[in-house]
C-alpha cells in the first residue's frame, strides 16, 4: 500500500505542474484526484479491519523434552525386556513347582519350608527393587537377580533349619493365596492412594499371611496341606495364564460391572474351574497319602521308650511306670 501511495504522489505532482501551466484542471488531473480519494478510503477500511481483527494466536507450548538421554532410554528398554523375560521364567517355574507343591507339599516337608521362605523373600525383594529403582538405571537387572536370589536362598535355608519359622511361612503361603483371591474379588474395587496403588493388596497379604502362619503352628498338618494345595494350584493356574492369556484378575472378569451379566469368555471359567478342581483333588490326595508328622514322631518316641512295671506294694494293686532311666532318652 505504501508503494501505491508513492506512485499516486508522483502522478499528482505531475498533474499539478500541468494545471499550473494550462491554468485549468485537465482530465488527467481529475483522474488522479479520484484515485487519491479511492486510496484514502481503502486505507481507512484497512485500518478498521486491522483494529477489529482477532488477536494473533499464541504459539503452542513446545512438547516436553524426553527426560532420558538416548543412552538412558536404551538402557531402560533393556531393563524392561529383561524384567519381561524374568517374569516369563518365573511363570514357567511356577507351573512345575506349583504342581508338585499342590500334590506333595506336606510329604516333602523340608522342601516346602525352603520354597515358602524363598518365595516370600524373593517376592518382597523383587517388589521393593522394582518400585524404588528406576528402570533407566542399567544396573537394575544385576541388582534384581543378585538381591532376590541371595535373599531367597538365605531365608529358605533359615526356614529349613528353624522349623517353627518355616512352618509359619508355609501357613502364610496359604493365607497369601486367599489374600490374592479376596483382592481380585473385592479389594481392587476400593480406590487406593495413587502413590501405592496396591496398598490394600499388601495389607491383606500381611493380615491373611499372619493368620495362616499362626494356624499352621497350632494345627500343622491340616493347615499345611490346605496351604500347599491353595498356593500350588494358584501358582500352576496363574503360570499357565501368563502364557495363554485371558487369566481372570478381578471380579469384573466374571461379571460385567455395567450390565451385571456373567461373562461368556470360556477361558475365564476354565481357569476358575481348573483352580477349584485342582485344590480339591490335591487336598484329598495329600490327606490320603500323608500322615501327621508330629503324631508319627511321638509314636516313634513311645516305641523307643523304656517302660517297666515297678514292684507292687501291699496297698492295693497299683503299678508305677518309669519313663526315664539314667543313660536313656525315653518318653511316654
Amino acid at each position: 500500500m505504501t508503494h501505491n501511495l508513492l506512485i499516486l504522489l508522483i502522478v499528482a505532482f505531475a498533474a499539478t505542474a500541468a494545471s499550473a501551466s494550462h491554468g485549468s484542471s485537465t482530465p488527467f488531473e481529475l483522474l488522479v484526484q479520484k484515485a487519491v480519494v479511492v486510496n484514502k478510503a481503502a486505507n481507512q477500511l484497512a485500518n478498521k479491519a486491522s483494529n477489529t481483527a482477532a488477536p494473533p494466536a499464541t504459539p503452542a507450548a513446545p512438547a516436553p523434552a524426553n527426560p532420558l538421554s538416548p543412552a538412558a532410554a536404551k538402557d531402560a528398554k533393556i531393563v524392561e525386556d529383561f524384567l519381561k523375560k524374568y517374569q516369563q521364567v518365573v511363570a514357567g517355574v511356577a507351573i512345575a513347582i506349583g504342581f508338585v507343591f499342590a500334590f506333595a507339599g506336606y510329604r516333602y516337608f523340608s522342601a516346602t519350608l525352603f520354597l515358602c521362605g524363598a518365595a516370600a523373600a524373593g517376592f518382597v525383594s523383587f517388589v521393593l527393587i522394582d518400585y524404588y529403582q528406576p528402570n533407566y538405571e542399567s544396573s537394575k537387572p544385576v541388582v534384581v537377580l543378585s538381591v532376590t536370589i541371595t535373599l531367597a536362598l538365605l531365608v529358605g535355608l533359615l526356614c529349613v533349619y528353624l522349623r517353627k519359622i518355616g512352618t509359619f511361612f508355609a501357613g502364610a503361603a496359604g493365607g497369601a493365596s486367599c489374600a490374592f483371591m479376596v483382592n481380585a474379588a473385592v479389594l481392587n474395587k476400593i480406590s487406593a492412594p495413587s502413590a501405592v496403588p496396591g496398598l490394600y493388596l499388601y495389607l491383606s497379604l500381611v493380615l491373611f499371611g499372619m493368620v495362616g502362619g499362626l494356624l499352621a503352628l497350632k494345627v500343622e498338618r491340616l493347615v499345611i496341606v490346605l496351604s500347599t494345595s491353595l498356593a500350588g494350584s494358584l501358582a500352576f493356574v496363574a503360570g499357565i495364564g501368563h502364557f495363554a492369556k485371558h487369566f481372570p484378575t478381578s471380579a469384573s472378569s466374571f461379571i460385567d460391572p455395567t450390565t451385571h451379566e456373567a461373562t461368556h469368555d470360556v477361558w475365564v471359567w476354565a481357569y476358575a474351574a481348573g483352580f477349584v478342581v485342582m485344590v480339591i483333588v490335591s487336598t484329598v490326595v495329600q490327606l490320603k497319602t500323608t500322615v501327621d508328622r508330629n503324631k508319627t514322631k511321638k509314636e516313634e518316641q513311645y516305641k523307643n521308650s523304656l517302660l517297666y512295671a515297678a514292684p507292687t506294694t501291699n496297698v492295693g494293686n497299683r503299678s508305677v511306670y518309669v519313663d526315664h532311666v539314667s543313660g536313656y532318652n525315653t518318653a511316654v
